[in-house]
């Protein structure tokens, strides 16, 4: 039987951001969150960790951010 892919999502959009404010890569930021949840006692096959989940998280809270700001600005 073909073992499916964690669906669990455990990347906030606090998570999403501390990477970036450190410049670490999308792989680097997947290998340390999974360490991170597998430390904690969670089952890594359960969660959606992987470097393209990472990738997508990072990018989705950078244009909400973006959002964000430009609204302040203009107020």
């Amino acid at each position: 039987m073909k073992r499916k892919r964690g669906r669990n999502n455990v990347v906030t959009s606090e998570l999403a951001a501390a990477p970036d404010r450190t410049k670490m890569s999308d792989r680097k930021a997947a290998f340390v969150i999974t360490e991170t949840a597998r430390s904690l006692g969670q089952s890594i096959d359960d969660l959606a960790l992987n470097r393209d989940s990472i990738r997508r998280h990072r990018m989705a809270h950078r244009a909400k951010r973006s959002e964000q700001l430009k609204e302040e600005f203009k107020g």
